[in-house]
Formats: C-alpha cells, structure tokens, sequence
C-alpha cells in the first residue's frame, strides 16, 4: 500500500511524500501503525491525502478490503505515555 501526502495546496510532487508499506495477504483484520516522523513533508497541515491500496491494481484477482478507521495520532499506540 501506499500513502500519498502533501502539506501544501499544490498536491503530491512524488519526491517524499509517499510512504508505501507491505500488508499482510490473508483474510484476517490486522492494525497498521506508520511511524511518519521519518518524512520531512509530514509537518504542517496535511492538506491532501491519498490511499492506494495497491501499486499495480491488475494483478488483484478479488477480494475485498475494510477500513474501520485511519486515526492521525501525535505518537505510535503502545508508545511511552499512550
């Protein structure tokens, strides 16, 4: 998967504002936490943020994805304090 982000009104420029990460390929929920302190274009106001759910959508046979929530939390769950 990867998240597309921009802090500014003119959208994605491609060069570091994408976090692509691997999910899991079974039928079970699971949690996804990204630590994004590692991008230097995640400060601010994000202004713009985009989903794909995969990189090369003709190679998805079937299947369906639920998203119960995308929550933007100032630390990692589990971190010091949380």
């Amino acid at each position: 998967m990867t998240i597309f982000f921009s802090a500014t009104l003119n959208g994605f420029t491609g060069d570091g504002d994408a976090a692509t990460f691997n999910v899991n390929q079974d039928t079970d929920y699971a949690l996804y936490a990204l630590d994004m302190s590692a991008f230097a274009k995640w400060k601010g106001t994000i202004v713009h943020f985009r989903w794909d759910l995969t990189d090369n959508p003709t190679a998805i046979k079937a299947g369906t994805a639920y998203v119960k929530s995308i929550e933007f939390m100032a630390e990692l769950p589990g971190a010091e304090g949380t």
